[in-house]
């Protein structure tokens, strides 16, 4: 048999065949020897053997190198290198958190803040100062009675409350705040405690001005403001919404922070596996009228996370599909860019089929209507019952909850949820002992409640499994 380099590709010799030829050779030039393990020239074999076998592994290494199927690490990427693809390197964490301080407090650059349970440290790159002119949240204060009129300006606009005879400052304070809550146009929420209003941006998602005129009856006993927190390393470090709350190094005049959502979870390095999936991917797009180019297409648009693409050949109706046309099951995506993505990488002279439609303008200027489908969606409920023991933490139940729910995001259509699955996403929390899983299922987004069993979800080829947190119950 050739080994080396062959027109069949590089054939490389087992310790056997190595451990043979050596064997042969001295007995061609030594005669009849013993080669048996617990020998001296036994020994001797395999040390040698064993050695030519490795310079063959690492001939064969250098040889699938030049592969970008089998080419891995480094290898890997001068493949990619040569079509312009990079591997996606590690990101961070980050999470938009509320700082609470005192009205015209500095927060320094890098002041450091974590979660309770979790050891990674998160910091700010830049300094902020929190003060009333732009914030997401304030808390003001009545401080006396004796005012006929009390007004805030929000946003240059006027918010007042006209005393009545028997107001004390609690109802003074409950008045103003139903005055902010009716000015819709503030998008502004309001709750008032005693002498105290807090008011906040809806969602933490806009920054607002809160100016109080000269003696006005009012102060302003803290300030509130969105800061971008970065993790200190890279990977898959979640942080799940008021998780954040402890700071580690604390300026004077800080008070507090919290995070009303989640945070963005970071990601490890691109695996090799992933890579060479997105380089078949971006391949796949320089062709067209193909079913993986149109795949691949329909994964370029944003917010497209499931897609199926089913072809009829035949001259006959099969299952539900026309004759010669070809179906799009598309999850996610604007109606108009799949549409479009369709279009533009269809077959001449086959038609597209499906439940929905959009009309698009092509090249020529003239309308084409192109059909496509969109899953049925089945929500997915989970019940988790945990025996828990010394080193759980009542905050792992929130962990858990966002890990399901990260993980299962990349569910495609038709594929069936294991229950056996979630328990390594478990079993990485402390202090679990066992945990019983149900799964149920239901195709209506506003059930709160299924049939629940220790069986697996099988979904349809038209079906999608959607998993989301407030389907997901654990007790422990």
């Amino acid at each position: 048999m050739a080994y080396g380099l062959t027109k069949d590709g590089l054939i490389t010799k087992t310790f056997d065949v190595v451990t043979a030829e050596i064997e042969q050779e001295l007995t061609a030039n030594l005669g009849q020897l013993n080669f048996n393990d617990n020998t001296v020239i036994g020994n001797m074999v395999n040390i040698f053997a064993e050695r030519e076998v490795f310079i063959w592994q690492l001939c064969q290494s250098l040889y699938d190198s030049l592969s970008p199927v089998y080419a891995e690490g480094i290898s890997l990427d001068h493949n990619c290198a040569l079509l312009g693809i990079k591997r996606l390197p590690a990101t961070l964490s980050y999470v938009t958190a509320q700082v609470t301080a005192e009205n015209f407090s500095m927060l320094p650059a890098l002041t450091l803040a974590k979660m309770p349970t979790a050891s990674t440290i998160f910091s700010n790159p830049d300094e902020i100062n929190i003060n009333n002119e732009s914030c997401t949240g304030i808390e003001v204060y009545v401080t006396t009675e004796n005012k006929s009129v009390y007004r805030i300006i929000i946003n240059n606009e006027i918010v007042s409350y006209t005393k009545q005879i028997d107001d004390d400052i609690a109802a003074i304070a409950l008045g103003l705040t139903t005055a902010i809550n009716n000015k819709t146009s503030l998008e502004l929420e309001a709750t008032a405690n005693n002498d105290t209003i807090n008011i906040i941006s809806i969602d933490y998602q806009k920054n607002f001005s809160c100016v109080l005129e000269p003696s006005s009856g009012i102060a302003i006993r803290t300030a509130t403001r969105n800061v971008l927190y970065f993790a200190e390393k890279t990977g898959k470090i979640p942080v799940p919404s008021g998780a954040l709350t402890e700071f580690v190094s604390l300026a004077n005049g800080i008070i507090s922070i919290n995070n009303f959502n989640a945070g963005f979870t970071g990601s490890e390095v691109e695996t090799d596996v992933d890579l060479r999936i997105r380089r078949k991917t971006i391949l796949s797009l320089n062709g067209r009228s193909t079913i993986t180019s149109i795949k691949s297409k329909l994964f370029t648009i944003t917010d497209v996370l499931a897609v199926s693409i089913n072809e009829n050949a035949t001259a006959s109706t099969v299952n539900g599909i026309p004759p010669y046309s070809f179906e799009c099951i598309v999850y996610g995506g604007s109606d108009e860019l799949v549409a479009k993505a369709i279009w533009d990488y269809k077959p001449v002279g086959i038609a597209s089929y499906g439940l929905s439609h959009y009309d698009i303008t092509d090249s020529t200027n003239h309308a084409q209507r192109v059909y496509f489908s969109r899953p049925t969606q089945v929500y997915v409920f989970i019940d988790i019952a945990l025996t828990t023991i010394d080193g759980f933490s009542a905050d792992s139940i929130d962990f858990i909850k966002d890990d399901i729910v990260s993980q299962m995001v990349g569910l495609e259509l038709g594929q069936t949820l294991y229950y056996q699955s979630l328990y390594s996403i478990i079993y990485k929390q402390a202090g679990i002992s066992e945990a019983v899983i149900q799964l149920g299922k239901s195709y209506s987004p506003s059930d709160t409640s299924t049939t629940m069993s220790t069986s697996n979800l099988e979904a349809g080829t038209r079906e999608i499994l959607v998993v989301e947190k407030t389907r997901i119950t654990i007790t422990s």
